[in-house]
């Protein structure tokens, strides 16, 4: 009988010393899985496949910055960039590295976040995330998902005004 006893106390001890292992394994959970694809981008990501999928933007761009220049496709709701780079090439179609939201109907995660969430209700979905400290804006808060670099730009009410997407530094 007191075998028995024993037997079961440690058959519970050990279900919950599992339990707590995986909960610490899979203790990164990814917010969204298509980040990109919500964005109208398909595999490769190229700005061909944008307007292909899109149509004509309302502006299509190359812009100096610093010396450097960057391509940009501007649709309601969505601007899609290149890094930046030493001179355009007009016949290159150009991979999209950087995706700018203002889109209200883009909504990411569980928690359908977006354009209009809180500061709170990002940082709770992306408790589990590693964040993003050296964001030049102050008003910025980012987090890694899953290799996707997601940074979210608030307005003085602290509520979210824009989303970009993007892969690491």
């Amino acid at each position: 009988m007191i075998k028995a006893k024993y037997t079961i106390i440690f058959g519970a001890i050990t279900l919950l010393v599992v339990i707590i292992i995986i909960k610490l394994i899979s203790s990164e959970q990814v917010v969204e899985k298509n980040y990109f694809e919500k964005a109208s981008l398909t595999f490769g990501y190229y700005f061909s496949k944008v307007k292909e999928t899109k149509g004509q933007p309302k502006e299509e761009s190359w812009i100096e910055s610093g010396g450097l220049y960057y391509k940009s496709l501007i649709y309601d709701g969505y601007e899609y960039l290149t890094v930046l780079i030493k001179e355009p090439d007009y016949s290159r179609d150009y991979t999209i590295d950087i995706v700018k939201i203002t889109d209200q109907s883009y909504r990411i995660g569980t928690q359908k976040l977006g354009i209009g969430s809180t500061r709170k209700e990002i940082k709770k979905a992306y408790k589990t995330c590693r964040r993003i400290s050296d964001l030049a804006n102050e008003n910025d808060i980012g987090f890694i998902d899953n290799g996707i670099w997601v940074v979210f730009s608030l307005a003085p009410d602290d509520t979210v005004a824009q989303i970009q997407i993007y892969y690491g530094p």
